[in-house]
């Protein structure tokens, strides 16, 4: 016995690297996998207040180090790991995009191979603008996947920005309810990624705009041929819709409303009379949660996940295709990041 003690004694301990080489690459996939790279926005720029946007800011361009000091970490463990990291990580690694912006910005700086190798990115909405003189157009995530020709994300996580975690509005105006509606009837049917995760507060969809949507997928299904094609709806439904408090004042005082806020009113108040265990429309539990996945999107086993770069009208293609993006953020036709000085991005910094 005491030989056997002294013999384990001698013996040198277990480490990464005198394990067998596949063990070491199933951990150092494991390690990467988990690993997040947070990108950082650029420093802010208010916007002169003499033009047709005021108040607008803006901001410098977001800008990532070849090697992220995430990566730097893991590569001081010793020669031989930071070999087998310089391999790899780009594909493993989640790419943490503070707004749609920075996404935009980080995806223009980095050559199509990279591009193309990227396989996870979370990303949080915030809309941003294009101008041109007077006039303007706001871009979602929804709407600049087709910037990055030969994107083939595995995962795509989307932020919405627009509600709370407990569903209420945080878009200005009360426009949460609308911009969800907006998003969701269009991000699904887009292209390169093969598994979309929506991360939200309930979804404030009314019967009608889930039929609608249900029936957008039906269709999409047929024409794009992926009948294999999943969409699961996880989180919780809990219909709103723009301006009630209003609506029901005009109401009370018997004002007719136009055809269609007299339907949505008449639909919502008739889903709430059916399920009172949600409790009243326009209430909002104060109790502390977080956002979770409310809709995950699987593309089918044939599907073409690679995203083509179309879909883009004429005048956006000119502005963000066909221009130099770092002089186009930095010119007198501004892209900018609007959100930034407006009450909606304030309150969902909070309540993220």
């Amino acid at each position: 016995m005491a030989n056997a003690a002294t013999d384990s004694a001698k013996k040198s301990p277990t480490t990464l690297l005198s394990l067998p080489q596949e063990l070491q690459d199933d951990i150092l996939d494991q390690v990467l996998f988990s690993t997040n790279i947070h990108i950082n926005e650029g420093a802010r720029h208010e916007l002169p207040r003499d033009g047709p946007w005021d108040p607008f800011s803006n901001s410098d361009m977001a800008c990532l180090a070849d090697l992220p000091y995430e990566i730097a970490s893991l590569k001081l463990v010793c020669h031989q790991f930071a070999n087998t990291v310089g391999k790899k990580w780009h594909s493993k690694v989640t790419y943490l995009f503070p707004s749609t912006i920075s996404f935009v910005d980080i995806l223009k700086q980095w050559p199509a191979a990279r591009v193309s190798a990227l396989r996870y990115a979370y990303v949080r909405d915030y809309e941003f603008t294009v101008t041109f003189g007077s006039f303007g157009t706001g871009m979602h995530i929804s709407g600049v996947l087709c910037l990055f020709p030969g994107l083939q994300l595995d995962t795509l996580t989307v932020e919405n920005m627009a509600l709370a975690p407990s569903g209420e509005s945080v878009a200005n105006g009360d426009g949460g309810y609308d911009l969800t509606e907006f998003n969701l009837m269009r991000l699904p049917f887009t292209n390169g990624w093969k598994t979309l995760e929506y991360v939200s507060g309930p979804l404030s969809f009314l019967p009608s705009q889930q039929r609608e949507f249900e029936a957008k997928l039906a269709q999409h299904k047929i024409e794009k041929e992926e009948a294999d094609l999943q969409v699961e709806i996880l989180g919780k439904m809990r219909p709103h819709i723009r301006h009630l408090a209003d609506l029901r004042q005009l109401v009370a005082e018997g004002i007719a409303l136009a055809p269609r806020p007299s339907v949505q009113l008449s639909e919502l108040e008739e889903w709430y009379s059916k399920h009172p265990e949600a409790g009243n429309p326009g209430e909002f539990s104060e109790e502390k949660k977080a956002k979770e996945v409310t809709v995950r999107v699987r593309r089918g086993d044939k599907a073409d996940c690679v995203q083509d770069g179309s879909g883009l009208d004429g005048f956006l293609m000119d502005r963000l295709v066909n221009s130099n993006w770092a002089e186009l953020r930095k010119g007198d036709d501004k892209v900018v990041d609007d959100s930034v000085n407006l009450p909606f991005r304030h309150r969902a910094e909070q309540l993220k």
